[in-house]
């Protein structure tokens, strides 16, 4: 009876009286209840060892036979619930058993739809354990490697089991084995160039030998969509849309990435409507490794707002241990959206959290995304050295792997550096290398992001004419349609272009964009370009008031370059800097440790701080000063100490 507690799990008490009706085994409990054993709670109706020696010392008891039994009656207790019969039968089988087998692969899948990775991985691999066929039993072994890299977190663990689905030379690798194996090259190595070969030859060959409605062909479509999204050009994504093409019905989310994800910039409007109205079901979708894909069709259109809640549910579905990698995924897409909106502080959490997991669970790929967004912060906060060094990072990273998202990102990190700096030719030569002016490459989603980078760094070096190129094939794409961002980016590029009586206009369009607000960032650089213009063109008064904003904006933010560009804008007009008068106490020794040349990291931990907490200090200090970077702390503290000190 001990081992019913044992084996039973938390339903103990309700499938012992399923299993033994007659009251007798309850009184083999009651024995052991007397000579404290096991106890009752009343609460959860559950038996429980008093310690976890006990349940230990009853596993080690008893024998394998005995086990085996006594799955066999709890399988048949639970007749009329398949996951637990067919986890019960799994362990009562003596021998290959392929109809147990194919009950624990459909468990395994119900289990990914609820989230639980680690389970399903485990009922995956108990069916490759009871499959008497090699082949079936390679490709189980393959899924399980797949699942655990995909969902549970499981990629340092997953080359084992490839080696075991990979036994046999003599024979082709299945499409389950070509898939984990891309996968797990992909995320832990970056080598997108094998990735791709492997996948796309695997594909080809029709290796999988079954139906285009096979879950393994459309994993191997989605798995295909990254390789793509981090190494694709014109050329690898035709081989995949002629895949899909051939493929007929897909499912949703992989059609919406198709559509909305790999080129964004030409998405059409009947698909981003269709997407729109199946983001308010997520709310009752609760699979989370669907959340996350669907999240990721939806990033460059900004409709991540609408997807918080799931996403958050991902995320805490992964700090119970329960599906990892979407966690991460996550994380990471909640930051992109914190960018945009301006809440660069959760930006921070969120960023570090699923750092800490990619470390921990050697996911080196997935984190390029949230450390180009954190780069972003850097710098617009004007702290260029860390900007500049994840840049460089990347790029060493892209260069041999042909990884040309992260080229594109390091890129982007470069050109957003100078643009507050007013490093205009500096800021067109990087946001050129994305995409030329008067071009939006196919394939190159990202060019989105970087168009209006690319139109303002145009204008304020002098060259208009390539700007205008730009915003006509930006207009061409319809991106305006895509979301009230991009429509406000758009107007205000119209502004800063047109030399005719309505420019004016277009900027204050801009600024009154439905959702207008909610972009933070993006509106108060609209502001700031808004009030060069009309210092520009000499109404002072106008200017001061958008220029005194967009700084107010940015100060907020912590956007500190960008702050001091708009104190340049306002100093030319004539107006007097306004700073606060000291620093906090605490400001005051974060930045003397900051001018000795001391990390964020030594810092934190040499006041007793987290690092945010420090690096939301040196933004405020920066403020306070006047400066951008480091560099000229130690100076503007010693011009002025008794100001400035508390």
């Amino acid at each position: 009876m001990l081992l019913f507690v044992l084996l039973a799990g938390a339903e103990s008490s309700v499938t012992i009286e399923k299993c033994i009706p007659s009251g007798a085994g309850r009184k083999d409990l009651d024995a052991a209840e007397r000579a404290g054993v096991v106890r009752f709670d009343s609460r959860s109706r559950r038996w429980e060892f008093r310690h976890p020696l006990i349940r230990a010392a009853v596993f080690e008891l008893s024998t394998d036979g005995e086990r085996r039994r006594v799955h066999a009656i709890l399988a048949k207790a639970f007749a009329d619930e398949p996951e637990r019969r067919a986890w019960h039968l799994g362990q009562a089988a003596t021998g290959p058993d392929e109809e147990v087998a194919e009950l624990l692969e459909t468990v395994s899948q119900r289990l990914i739809e609820t989230g639980d990775g680690t389970r399903a991985t485990a009922a995956m691999l108990k069916a490759a354990e009871l499959t008497p066929s090699v082949s079936d039993r390679e490709r189980r072994v393959a899924r399980a490697a797949y699942l655990g890299s995909l969902i549970a977190g499981a990629i340092t663990e997953s080359p084992v089991l490839l080696t075991e689905a990979l036994r046999n030379p003599s024979q082709s690798p299945q499409l389950a084995t070509v898939i984990a194996v891309t996968y797990n090259l992909l995320n832990s190595e970056g080598d997108v160039a094998t990735a791709r070969r492997l996948l796309l030859a695997a594909l080809t060959a029709g290796t999988s030998g079954l139906g285009t409605g096979n879950d393994e062909y459309v994993e191997a479509l989605y798995t295909l969509v990254l390789v793509g999204f981090f190494g694709g050009t014109g050329e690898f994504w035709q081989p995949l849309l002629a895949q899909t093409s051939a493929a007929g019905d897909l499912p949703n989310v992989l059609q919406f990435q198709i559509n909305l994800f790999i080129d964004v910039a030409r998405a059409e409007g009947p698909a981003i409507e269709r997407f729109h109205r199946e983001t308010d079901r997520l709310r009752f979708v609760s699979d989370p490794l669907y959340i996350v894909r669907f999240a990721i069709a939806g990033a460059y259109i900004d409709s991540l707002g609408g997807m918080r809640d799931a996403l958050w549910r991902v995320v805490d579905a992964g700090r119970k241990g329960e599906a990892i990698t979407p966690a991460i995924q996550a994380l990471f897409l909640l930051a992109n959206d914190d960018y945009f909106t301006g809440r660069w502080h959760e930006l921070e959490a969120v960023v570090h959290e699923g750092l800490d997991l990619s470390l921990e669970h050697g996911y080196a790929l997935t984190t390029a995304p949230a450390r180009f967004l954190m780069a972003l912060v850097h710098a617009a906060r004007g702290e260029e050295s860390l900007a500049h060094g994840i840049a460089e990072e990347l790029l060493i990273w892209a260069a041999p792997r042909r990884l040309f998202a992260l080229a594109n990102y390091s890129s982007h990190i470069r050109c957003m550096t100078a643009l507050p700096a007013g490093r205009f030719d500096e800021a067109f030569t990087h946001a050129a290398t994305i995409s030329p002016p008067g071009i939006l490459p196919p394939y190159i989603s990202h060019a989105i992001w970087s168009a209006f980078d690319l139109i303002e760094a145009a204008a304020r070096s002098g060259r208009k004419v390539q700007g205008e190129m730009h915003l006509k094939v930006f207009e061409c794409a319809e991106v305006a349609s895509h979301s009230s961002r991009l429509r406000a980016l758009v107007l205000a590029a119209h502004g800063l272009l047109d030399d005719g009586p309505g420019w004016k206009g277009k900027f204050e369009d801009a600024l009154s964009t439905q959702e207008g607000e909610r972009w933070h960032f993006d509106r108060a650089r609209i502001r700031l370009l808004f009030g060069e213009q009309l210092r520009r063109r000499r109404e002072r008064a106008a200017a001061k008031i958008q220029l005194r904003e967009a700084k107010k904006m940015f100060l907020q933010l912590g956007a500190n370059a960008w702050a001091l560009r708009a104190d340049r804008e306002l100093r030319a007009l004539g107006a007097p800097e306004v700073r606060s008068t000291s620093l906090t106490p605490q400001e005051s020794a974060v930045a003397d440790l900051a001018a000795t040349g001391l990390s964020n990291k030594q810092i934190a931990e040499s006041l007793f701080l987290s690092s945010r907490t420090v690096s939301t200090h040196l933004s405020r200090v920066f403020s306070k000063l006047g400066i951008s970077t480091r560099a000229g702390l130690r100076d503007a503290l010693s011009a002025e100490p008794n100001n400035l000190r508390p």
